[in-house]
């Protein structure tokens, strides 16, 4: 305990965070780290006095107390938690900490810990504890409520909670049914079916006719015969909605001639049901589905214009492209993608003059709808760029007033990325415009893309760096791609981030699922022997290369497709191919689903290419397949 008596002593007051780093302070946090780890205390503590001024001297203790959460520390976590609140590492730590003490189920020292908290289960096991040591919720009710009232099951420490509810009748009928459509709209059948046990013999046949027109709902809204009540009208809308997903026209029908006579809908979910089938039905190609929109939609309505626009589009039906836009708002036809396609239909239409006026004015722009609109005029891509330079007064001056841009920054360089990260992120919120820019160019002078790309694009150099380039250059030459595309793939996908993975399952810089990296670890004779390697940048750069090349192969070389192929799969693009046949490139990538990432990365390739000196169009490919 010595150790830990002795970190607090030392900092008695704020250390100076605004005096230059030792560079020898940074040698010596690694070596305390180093020393933690091979359990060499003594040492550990001798580098936490010699750091006592250094900015994030407290994560060493932080690295401490985590590997340390017995009840022989609860003192010292707590001290912790009290010194230094609003450090992102304090959150992580008191949550680690709550996990420790409800898996101990030390529920005197978890309510002294508790904090409100995100998690269920947390949440859960505070009101547990409350109620083991209190034998009553009282002022609690409402939160043990709020976490009944999820259209999930929750974690087991919520079970003695919602018992309580429902031995003190808490739980009405009113609310069973409320968290009975909850668990519907989750399409969680099975904890329905449990809820409705404990309600009367009529509500249970009703759930029965909800969850049959969820498993069949063209056949069971066909002979739907039930009083009309709120709650029937809510499964007719829940049904209605689950049959316009596959056939919006058959959807409408029904509730035109089955449902809206018998039925009193507000004029609020009447809407919202049109609304709804609107959507569905241009996205499958109805052309009724826009008249179904009378009156209810307004011209601003960005969802509901864009499907009317892609429905024109796919039909090239020009004037009504024309129409579409001309209906919106004077400053939505502003916007790059309305005007790029007002000028496409008055080209088609025969008014080049005007066309040509608005594609000029486009091609000032380096963005996605820019370089089509250089490209329609014949002309070479414009490149904007704005100096985000950053002298040394100013870089002092953020700093100064930003100190979680100080300990960010010695994070990222002694290798505690992830943690940089946070620190970064808590800063963000609190910057200016102005201190936005300045923070990307910082980010990017410390050699940390992944801060820097996002942020900003404004400077090229900042926004579209040019790291990892003998391998990328390497790989490039090996596996014969342009360069430029490796790079927008890695920036479309990670940011530059060495250690990002996905909710999918994607990993590193070119975020390659742990399959296809076997696969090509295998053709390419490169060894894999963990997932961590994934993470190296050399390893991860070669097969995500190898992988394009792939699917290039794939494609006949159309790249296009490849980088479509690259986000969403070889056999979605496929069915996209076959869906939208026949149009324009510039038309395909407006209609499939996953075009705001193909429109990004198209952008990125001449942007990179420009980057190293060279000259390179968006890879719009034709599609080339059988047209009738």
């Amino acid at each position: 305990m010595k150790i830990v008596l002795l970190f607090f002593l030392i900092f008695t007051s704020l250390p100076q965070l605004t005096q230059a780093i030792n560079v020898e302070q940074r040698w010596q946090f690694l070596a305390a780290k180093r020393a933690l780890s091979d359990n060499d205390l003594k040492k550990f503590e001798q580098k936490i006095i010699e750091l006592q001024d250094y900015p994030i001297v407290h994560y060493l203790r932080y690295f401490y107390l985590k590997s340390h959460l017995t009840t022989k520390y609860n003192q010292d976590i707590i001290a912790f938690l009290e010194r230094y609140p609003t450090s992102p590492v304090s959150k992580t730590l008191r949550y680690k900490w709550l996990q420790k003490l409800a898996h101990r189920r030390d529920d005197k020292m978890f309510l002294i810990a508790y904090t409100p908290q995100e998690d269920a289960a947390l949440r859960c096991y505070f009101l547990r504890a409350n109620l083991k040591i209190n034998k009553n919720l009282n002022n609690l009710e409402s939160e043990a409520k709020n976490l009944w009232l999820i259209g999930k099951s929750q974690h087991s420490f919520c079970n003695p909670v919602f018992k309580y509810l429902y031995e003190h009748k808490l739980i009405s009928l009113k609310l069973r049914w409320q968290r009975v459509r909850l668990a519907m709209q989750e399409g969680e059948l099975q904890l329905a079916k449990k809820l409705a046990k404990s309600l009367p013999k009529t509500d249970r046949l009703l759930l029965k006719l909800w969850q049959n027109i969820h498993k069949k709902p063209a056949t069971e809204l066909k002979k739907f015969k039930y009083p009309d009540t709120v709650l029937a009208r809510e499964i007719i809308i829940y049904g209605l909605k689950h049959l316009s997903n596959q056939n919006a026209a058959k959807a409408y029908d029904y509730w035109k001639n089955n449902f809206k006579r018998h039925y009193k809908f507000s004029t609020k979910k009447t809407k919202k049901l049109l609304y709804y089938f609107a959507l569905k039905g241009i996205e499958q190609h109805l052309s009724i589905a826009t008249d179904w929109l009378t009156d209810i939609v307004k011209s601003d309505d960005q969802q509901i214009n864009h499907k009317r626009l892609q429905m024109a589009l796919y039909k090239q039906d020009w004037w009504t492209v024309e129409k579409i836009i001309y209906s919106l708002t004077k400053e939505l036809q502003q916007q790059a993608q309305w005007q790029y396609w007002l000028a496409r239909a008055l080209e088609e239409t025969g008014n080049n003059f005007e066309a040509e006026k608005i594609f000029k004015k486009l091609a000032k722009f380096g963005n996605y709808y820019g370089f089509l609109a250089t490209e329609r005029l014949g002309k070479k891509y414009n490149f904007q760029s704005q100096n985000l330079e950053i002298d040394s007064k100013t870089e002092e001056q953020l700093l100064n007033k930003n100190y979680g841009l100080i300990r960010a920054r010695e994070l990222y360089f002694l290798g505690q990325t992830e943690l940089a990260r946070t620190e970064w992120q808590a800063v963000l919120p609190t910057l200016s415009p102005t201190e936005l820019k300045m923070a990307a160019a910082l980010a990017y002078k410390w050699g940390w893309y992944d801060r820097s790309s996002i942020i900003t694009s404004y400077d090229l150099d900042v926004g579209f760096p040019l790291p990892f380039y003998d391998i990328i250059i390497s790989q490039s030459q090996i596996q014969r791609i342009e360069f430029s595309n490796i790079y927008a793939i890695i920036l479309a996908e990670s940011k530059f981030q060495i250690d990002a993975h996905s909710a999918n399952g994607k990993l590193g810089l070119m975020q390659l699922k742990l399959q296809d990296a076997k696969n090509m670890a295998i053709k390419q004779n490169i060894d894999l022997n963990n997932i961590e390697e994934l993470f190296l940048p050399n390893t991860n750069i070669a097969l995500g290369t190898a992988y394009f090349r792939l699917l290039l192969n794939e494609f006949d070389g159309n790249k296009l497709l490849a980088l479509t192929a690259y986000n969403v799969g070889v056999d979605i693009v496929k069915h996209w191919v076959k869906k939208y046949s026949c149009l324009p490139t510039d038309i395909w990538v407006e209609l499939i689903p996953s075009r705001d990432y193909v429109q990004r990365i198209l952008s990125y390739v001449p942007i990179f290419a420009h980057q190293m000196g060279n000259e390179q169009q968006m890879p719009l490919d034709p599609i080339q397949t059988e047209c009738g």
